[in-house]
């Protein structure tokens, strides 16, 4: 009878360890409404070519949003942190290029 239980004990351990492995480690949700047509002028795209939101690092999304770094942990049950983006920068800008250079072609 140990067995059953232990093996159930295993499987939840491995389940939970897979959805937290799935978040990246440090990564913020950023909503980019706000600075799309700015951060698009700035790079000179269209500004249908930024997403509506974006993962990016702790230190990043920090100074996009206005917010210190320690207000963007993740949230109850490892939820990740989010946060309005209130500002561009040319770190932000860096970032979302890359990104774009890297997305398929359609």
């Amino acid at each position: 009878m140990k067995r059953p239980n232990a093996f159930l004990f295993v499987a939840a351990g491995l389940v939970a360890g897979l959805a937290f492995a799935q978040q990246p480690q440090g990564m913020v949700k950023v909503d980019l409404g706000t600075v799309a047509n700015t951060v698009a002028k700035n790079m000179n795209v269209e500004a249908e070519k930024i997403p509506a939101s974006v993962q990016l690092p702790v230190g990043i999304a920090a100074t996009t949003c206005g917010v210190p770094a320690a207000k963007l942990a993740p949230g109850a049950g490892g939820e990740m942190a989010s946060c309005q983006a209130t500002t561009t920068s040319v770190v932000l800008e860096e970032f979302l290029g890359k990104q774009l250079k890297a997305a398929p072609k359609q």
